[in-house]
């Protein structure tokens, strides 16, 4: 497995925790508050533990209820 940075262990750290806490990944803005960091941080570390293969943004979320007519 590829090292990851001390920066990248933090956010791995939190969203784990995040997850275990409200059984949901955090949004990025939920992130940037907690660890300081602007949204395009925290894109960049995203970015640089899914290339890494330790995380994986495809998630798909149902927003709210369709019918189709």
């Amino acid at each position: 497995m590829k090292k990851i940075t001390e920066k990248q262990q933090e956010l791995l750290n939190f969203i784990k925790w995040y997850q275990r806490q409200y059984k949901t990944p955090p949004t990025m803005v939920e992130i940037g508050s907690v660890l300081k960091l602007k949204v395009p941080a925290v894109q960049g570390r995203i970015d640089g533990l899914e290339k890494k293969g330790i995380l994986s943004r495809k998630r798909i979320y149902i927003i709210k209820d369709y019918l189709e007519v």
